[in-house]
């Protein structure tokens, strides 16, 4: 027997969830017999579930900006530090909240370096099979993380963790598997690499790299 559905547990998850199911109850609720006070009531939920978790994230930028200035002036903050904090009040949900745990994560590696001047660094070519980037992996660390996105999006996704350069990314049809790597041809990718040491973050995130995907015809 299957379980009953549940709503997301995660709160950004849930507010993303909500967002979508208040835009389109309207469409169904006169064959599912909700009531024009019902949906009313949905959307004032929503609006709490927004308001609580806005209120939330703006406590948790203040708190990082404070850990940040007691290791490190404003003047060496990493472009995607300055650039969270901008746009993070205004992202939507789900990706606020991944983009701001992975904050409070590259916070914590530059705790852990007491500040200090630890970062890889990060460039890219064309090679044959795709997009070849090249990466140092700062000392003491032993890897270096990598995230990635869509150019002009907010949150950044693990890409992964490697101890060697370089990372070559297979761009041919028949390597884009997954939902959201179909989407990568013809669009440019971002890239940030921070150190990694001892099961976590170390140092300072790079600075992005902005690449265009090639569109490569499958191999016949």
């Amino acid at each position: 027997m299957s379980k009953e559905w549940q709503p997301p547990e995660d709160p950004g998850e849930y507010a993303a969830w909500l967002d979508n199911f208040v835009e389109k109850l309207p469409l169904y609720a006169k064959q599912l017999g909700v009531t024009p006070e019902e949906l009313e009531e949905l959307r004032k939920d929503r609006e709490l579930v927004r308001g609580e978790l806005l209120a939330e994230t703006q406590r948790t930028l203040v708190e990082l900006r404070g850990r940040l200035k007691a290791v490190c002036p404003a003047e060496r903050w990493p472009g995607v530090f300055q650039e969270a904090f901008a746009r993070l009040p205004i992202t939507r949900e789900p990706d606020r909240s991944q983009m701001l745990r992975l904050l409070g994560k590259w916070v914590a590696g530059i705790e852990r370096a007491y500040g200090g001047e630890v970062r890889p660094v990060l460039s890219w070519k064309y090679c044959p099979e795709g997009i070849r980037l090249e990466f140092s992996v700062p000392k003491p660390c032993e890897g270096t993380m990598m995230y990635y996105r869509s150019k002009g999006r907010a949150a950044w996704r693990f890409f992964g963790i490697y101890t060697r350069s370089p990372k070559i990314i297979f761009t041919a049809p028949e390597y884009l598997v997954e939902e959201d790597q179909k989407r990568w041809p013809g669009r440019a990718l971002e890239f940030v690499a921070v150190g990694w040491f001892e099961e976590a973050a170390f140092g300072f995130p790079c600075e992005p790299v902005a690449v265009p995907v090639p569109v490569l015809l499958a191999k016949a």
